[in-house]
């Protein structure tokens, strides 16, 4: 999995840092997320199709802006009640 850096004359370097665009806002791979979440791949190309879930498509690659995975967690999340 190559991990690409946005330099600051343009162009991007391969350094073993993450995806960067923006204002250095993260990006995660289909692979890394489905990692993270304990899902497959295809259960996120599958969420993805029918927009369950914030992501980017830069031509036939998917990419995940960290902060957007954060809040749409934080959305899911269920406190517990008292008892």
């Amino acid at each position: 999995m190559a991990i690409y850096q946005k330099k600051s004359t343009g162009g991007f370097s391969s350094e073993g840092t993450p995806h960067y665009c923006g204002d250095n806002q993260r990006l995660i791979e289909i692979d890394e997320l489905s990692s993270m979440l304990g899902v497959s791949k295809n259960t996120l190309y599958d969420w993805c199709a029918v927009k369950k879930i914030p992501h980017i498509k830069l031509g036939k690659f998917l990419r995940f802006k960290a902060a957007d995975i954060e809040s749409w967690l934080e959305a899911k999340r269920v406190i517990a009640k008292q008892v």
